[in-house]
């Protein structure tokens, strides 16, 4: 029996002996992704539907210039943090608001029709500075460029639509979603001690362990594994 419908990077045993599969949370894993993107769409939803203000979508693309995937990730470090920088000035300077704050969640679509080539979408408290596509082509990113208003629901549908669409072609070491300090984050759960074993421990080593914490018996503590891992 194999398990498909789920990520399996390793196994562990909870606080009352039960084991469990533990995912490995990749951009990168074809399932992972998608919870990942989920999690995103759910704190995108939260943030825009409990804010006071109205909220952007903004897409920026790369111009014709790029035609290598490697340097467009490569420059798109730069490209972000110049446009973010150009937002921060603009605002400073039109209502002199020395601490302004820019509050943004932004995440990359890797677009698979133009061979992985990205896009950056941004969920945005503010309109952009001036038309978007002149503000996009002066902080170096393509003319093809759009803004929206857009609402909570939208703004997770967005989300989870798109962070995770071409990410098998993301760079692992590229940083996929971007959000300012003020964004909402997810509300805290109350997470179960795990037992994990650890790497060059003997089996027998772990299931004593195991016993020590839970109470649990080794013959039970052993039938779980054996049957986690040949499901597995």
């Amino acid at each position: 029996m194999k398990i498909t419908d789920r990520c399996i990077s390793f196994w562990a045993f909870d606080s009352i002996g039960n084991i469990r599969a533990i995912a490995c949370k990749r951009w990168s894993c074809k399932i992972c992704q998608k919870h990942n993107a989920q999690m995103w769409a759910w704190r995108a939803e939260l943030h825009v539907e409990n804010d006071q203000y109205q909220f952007y979508m903004w897409t920026l693309t790369l111009g014709s210039n790029y035609s290598d995937v490697r340097k467009a990730y490569s420059d798109l470090k730069k490209l972000w943090d110049r446009l973010r920088k150009a937002v921060v000035r603009h605002y400073q300077k039109k209502y002199n608001w020395r601490h302004f704050t820019w509050t943004y969640l932004a995440f990359v679509e890797g677009q698979p029709k133009r061979n992985g080539m990205p896009h950056f979408h941004v969920l945005s408290a503010i309109s952009a500075p001036e038309r978007l596509k002149d503000f996009a082509v002066r902080c170096g990113f393509g003319f093809q460029a759009d803004e929206h208003e857009i609402n909570g629901k939208g703004a997770g549908a967005y989300v989870a639509k798109y962070a995770s669409k071409g990410a098998g072609i993301i760079p692992k070491d590229f940083r996929r979603v971007r959000a300012s300090q003020d964004w909402t984050k997810l509300p805290d759960f109350k997470r179960d001690t795990l037992f994990v074993k650890s790497k060059g421990e003997h089996l027998s080593d772990y299931l004593i362990r195991v016993h020590e914490g839970t109470g649990v018996s080794i013959d039970t503590l052993w039938d779980n594994w054996r049957l986690a891992h040949e499901i597995d």
